[in-house]
């Protein structure tokens, strides 16, 4: 028939992980943009700073 089943396959497996991941991705963006609402920029940017001397 020339169509390769095995490959047709692996890229819908490919693309049903890339878009769990991506659905992953986007929960965990969300959670950490909820959980800085209370911090400035201001604040922000001075916990990178210290966060940059620890290391």
């Amino acid at each position: 028939m020339g169509i390769n089943l095995r490959e047709v396959v692996e890229r819908a497996l490919e693309e049903a992980i890339r878009k769990k991941e991506m659905e992953r991705v986007r929960t965990i963006a969300k959670k950490i943009q909820e959980n800085m609402q209370g911090i400035s920029e201001e604040e922000w940017a001075q916990l990178v700073r210290e966060s940059r001397d620890e290391r």
